[in-house]
């Protein structure tokens, strides 16, 4: 595989990862607290699920790091 190939498959995992990570872990889950805590009953899943997508939110990006190390070497 030619240099050029790899670089722009780098670059397209690392956005897909970087776009998971962002925008459905990070804001997904400050929308679902923000979402149970205007109803008027509380569910304690979606508040779990909620905090593990904030807490959890760089795992994508790391992984799309290690596949990214992988295909540069």
């Amino acid at each position: 595989m030619s240099e050029v190939a790899r670089v722009m498959i780098s670059v397209v995992i690392f956005c897909i990862g970087a776009f998971i990570s962002i925008w459905y872990m990070l804001v997904g889950g400050i929308v679902d607290i923000i979402e149970v805590m205007k109803s008027t009953e509380t569910d304690a899943m979606l508040v779990a699920t909620g905090i593990v997508k904030i807490i959890f939110f760089v795992v994508p990006m790391y992984i799309s790091a290690l596949i990214v190390a992988t295909v540069v070497e």
